[in-house]
């Protein structure tokens, strides 16, 4: 004994009813299914752009503080150079210049990650500057430190 059912203004048999409710279904996982994967690739591109944006604000910092250590330095020198000349220590500059507390921590050099996001954004002149401008403040920092030694 077959039964009709009606909704939505439709009349259909019991079997018909579950075969549209099952292929209803079965749309929704295959949507469900294809979104997720638009899902998750969104998410990694936002990681990726987070794990960029972390880069990049450690290669600023890195550069930041090298610049910055380094211009108290040039701004220590400066001064000692200006300063009012005792006779004795006229002829010989380096003398007059007091000794300055330098960290003995060397400045950290970029790391593989930040190397590959400078050449990433085709930035290789800023790359050389940056190493550049780290090696030439470790060695005024050895430099420094020896002076202090010695002095």
């Amino acid at each position: 004994m077959e039964h009709d059912y009606t909704a939505l203004g439709l009349s259909l048999d019991a079997g018909s009813w579950a075969d549209w409710f099952a292929g209803t279904m079965s749309l929704g996982a295959v949507v469900t299914a294809l979104m997720g994967y638009w899902v998750v690739h969104r998410q990694r591109v936002a990681d990726l752009n987070d794990r960029e944006k972390r880069v990049a604000e450690s290669v600023g910092w890195n550069a930041l503080q090298t610049f910055n250590d380094t211009a108290t330095i040039a701004k220590h020198l400066k001064e000692s150079l200006e300063a009012d000349v005792d006779v004795r220590f006229q002829g010989r500059k380096f003398a007059r210049v007091r000794p300055l507390g330098i960290p003995s921590k060397p400045t950290a050099d970029l790391n593989q990650e930040e190397v590959g996001l400078l050449l990433k954004a085709r930035a290789p002149e800023l790359l050389m500057e940056l190493q550049d401008a780290i090696a030439r403040y470790d060695s005024i920092r050895f430099a420094m430190q020896e002076y202090k030694k010695s002095a």
